[in-house]
C-alpha cells in the first residue's frame, strides 16, 4: 500500500487494484473507499482547485479532495454504485422498460448540474453516457427508478473557461465542432449543452445522430452534417435538439477552405444555440408537460423507438 497525502485526508493506495484508467484507494483513518483519477492542467493552481471542490450539488459526483503527485493532479471522488447511462443504452431489454418522460427528467437533472458548473466558470467537456450514473441498479426494476438520483461522474477533462487552446479533449461522437478542432478559445457552456443534446437525442432513439467505425467519416458527419430527425421523433422534440447543436453545414473537412469557413459561420452557430442551461431546461420542461397530456403514443411510434428509428 502507497500512502498518499491530499488536501483534507490521507489515503492508501493499492496499485493492483485499478479500475480502467482511475485507481481505487482508501481513505486512512476510516477505510473508506474512493476513486482517484487524473484532472486538466487547469486545476493544477490552489485558486483553482479550491473552487471545484466548493462545488457542491445533488447531481454531481462532487471532488472530495485533491492530491498532488509529481506534478500531476488528481481529482478525489465517492466510489458509488449504480448503472451508467451506457449500460442502460446498450442493455436494450432494460432501455425499452424506460419511458420518453424518464430520459427528458434526466435530461433536466444533468442540465440542473451543468448550471451549477458554469455558475462556477467550469465547462465539464465530456458528457456521454459513460459518465452519467444512475442510482439504481439493475435488479431494481425500471418502473421504480428514480430520474432525481441521477449523477454526472468524472470531470477529468473539466477546465475553467475562457480555455487556452493547449486543452485539447474530446469525445468523438459527442463534442461539439468547437472541441473537434481544437477551436478552444470558442468553447462555452453552450460547448456542454451541444453534447448533453447528442446524448438526449441517443437516449430517446436508441443510437447517436452518427455511427460510423471509420474516424474520418465520424469527424466529417460531426463537424458539418446536419442532424436528422428520426420517424419515432416528436417535432418539438427534436426542435430543441436542433436549437442546442447549431454548427456550419456541409463542409468537407479536408477542404482547405474550412478552417476559414469556421471562422465566419462557427461563431455564428454557437450564438443561435442556447447559452444557458436554464434555457434549455424551460424548454425540456415544456415539452415533459406536452408529453403528459399525450400519453397515448401510436403503437407505430412505439414500434419506431423499438428499432431505432
Amino acid at each position: 500500500m502507497t500512502e498518499l497525502k491530499g488536501i483534507h485526508h490521507t489515503y492508501k493506495l493499492d496499485l493492483s487494484e485499478k479500475n480502467k484508467r482511475d485507481f481505487i484507494a482508501y481513505r486512512a483513518h476510516d477505510e473508506h473507499k474512493v476513486l482517484l483519477y487524473k484532472c486538466s492542467d487547469t486545476f493544477s493552481k490552489p485558486s483553482a482547485y479550491n473552487t471545484l471542490l466548493s462545488i457542491v450539488h445533488p447531481n454531481i459526483n462532487n471532488p472530495i479532495d485533491i492530491i498532488r503527485i509529481g506534478g500531476v493532479t488528481y481529482m478525489v471522488s465517492e466510489l458509488l454504485e449504480g448503472t451508467s447511462l451506457k449500460t442502460i443504452l446498450e442493455t436494450r431489454k432494460l432501455y425499452h422498460k424506460l419511458p420518453e418522460s424518464f430520459f427528458i427528467s434526466l435530461a433536466i437533472k444533468i442540465l440542473e448540474a451543468l448550471a451549477e458548473l458554469h455558475k462556477h466558470k467550469v465547462l465539464h467537456l465530456d458528457i456521454k453516457p459513460s459518465n452519467i450514473l444512475i442510482r439504481d441498479t439493475i435488479d431494481l426494476h425500471p418502473s421504480k427508478w428514480n430520474a432525481d438520483k441521477v449523477l454526472i461522474t468524472k470531470l477529468e477533462k473539466a477546465a475553467h473557461y475562457p480555455i487556452s487552446n493547449n486543452h485539447n479533449r474530446f469525445s468523438l461522437a459527442y463534442s461539439p465542432p468547437e472541441q473537434l478542432t481544437n477551436k478552444m478559445q470558442l468553447v462555452s457552456p453552450s460547448s456542454d449543452l451541444y453534447a448533453l443534446a447528442i446524448m438526449l437525442y441517443e437516449m430517446i432513439a436508441g443510437s447517436p445522430p452518427f455511427v460510423d467505425c471509420e474516424v474520418d467519416m465520424l469527424l466529417q458527419l460531426q463537424l458539418s452534417y446536419p442532424i436528422k430527425k428520426r420517424p419515432s421523433m416528436r417535432q418539438e422534440f427534436f426542435d430543441i435538439i436542433n436549437k442546442a447543436t447549431q454548427k456550419p453545414a456541409s463542409v468537407k473537412v479536408r477542404d482547405n477552405t474550412y478552417d476559414q469557413v469556421l471562422g465566419k459561420d462557427l461563431i455564428d452557430n454557437i450564438n443561435h444555440r442556447y447559452q444557458l442551461a436554464e434555457e434549455m431546461i424551460a424548454d425540456l420542461e415544456q415539452y415533459k408537460h406536452l408529453i403528459k397530456e399525450k400519453r397515448n403514443i401510436s403503437l407505430w411510434n412505439r414500434f419506431l423507438r423499438l428499432i431505432g428509428q
